[in-house]
């Protein structure tokens, strides 16, 4: 879902002076909006007025769509959206709620979902009514290396029980030392995993120190013997 704010700058034409456009200020009443959310499944009214349109993204919209539908709400306010990467789902979905693709260099635009981070000067420019896929910093959660060290940092300040959320893991090649120590102490099955990859790759299941390559960042932690089981496949759920 995706909240549009009010802007504090709309032009004379009602659209932003910064890019996309504001649709919070619409004239129609919210019996009546509730009355066109029903009907195209794309927009809810909220707030404790029923003013704030919150738009609503439905995967069901992607069955069997040979040309995008028609939405009123969208089409008639001309909601946008740019890219960058490969995104195509995203830029399926989007099209299929009646947004329509601007140039990346287009300042005019309600979403941009970036396959990168995006730039400090880029998010100091963005009005009320635009939206973006990353927030400043967020590779201190993403990248596995500095989650580990931010989770080790709290579990120091708080206590290890407040923070047990993660087996135990290593930074290589800087916490090797450590590693070997350990498991010393207590051998197993540990997996390693490349600090910023994704998606599986790169990762390696080893059974003793030596087998980790120490010439490039990664991350090794103690496999769950027992992990959660599903259908009879292992599974999974990243949380930011």
């Amino acid at each position: 879902m995706m909240e549009i704010e009010e802007s504090s700058c709309p032009s004379e034409s009602g659209e932003e002076a910064g890019g996309g456009k504001d649709i919070r200020g619409s004239s129609v009443n919210s019996e009546t909006s509730e009355k066109s959310s029903d009907a195209n499944l794309s927009v809810l009214w909220t707030g404790s007025a029923g003013k704030t349109p919150l738009i609503q993204f439905r995967a069901d919209a992607l069955l069997g769509l040979e040309t995008p539908p028609d939405h009123p709400y969208s089409g008639n306010h001309r909601l946008t959206f740019k890219l960058s990467g490969e995104n195509r789902l995203v830029h399926t979905l989007l099209l299929s709620h009646g947004f329509s693709e601007v140039s990346l260099m287009n300042a005019r635009f309600n979403v941009y979902w970036s396959g990168s981070h995006i730039q400090m000067s880029e998010i100091r420019a963005l009005m009320p009514h635009q939206r973006i896929n990353h927030f400043p910093r967020s590779y201190m959660i993403t990248r596995k290396d500095r989650l580990c060290q931010n989770i080790s940092r709290m579990q120091h300040a708080k206590g290890v029980k407040h923070f047990n959320i993660i087996p135990t893991t290593f930074v290589l090649p800087d916490e090797l030392p450590q590693f070997r120590v350990h498991f010393r102490k207590k051998r197993g099955t540990w997996i390693v995993k490349p600090v910023s990859l994704s998606r599986g790759r790169g990762i390696t299941i080893i059974n003793h120190p030596n087998q980790a390559k120490s010439d490039e960042p990664m991350v090794v932690s103690q496999y769950i013997e027992r992990p959660l089981i599903v259908n009879a496949l292992v599974c999974f759920t990243t949380l930011h």
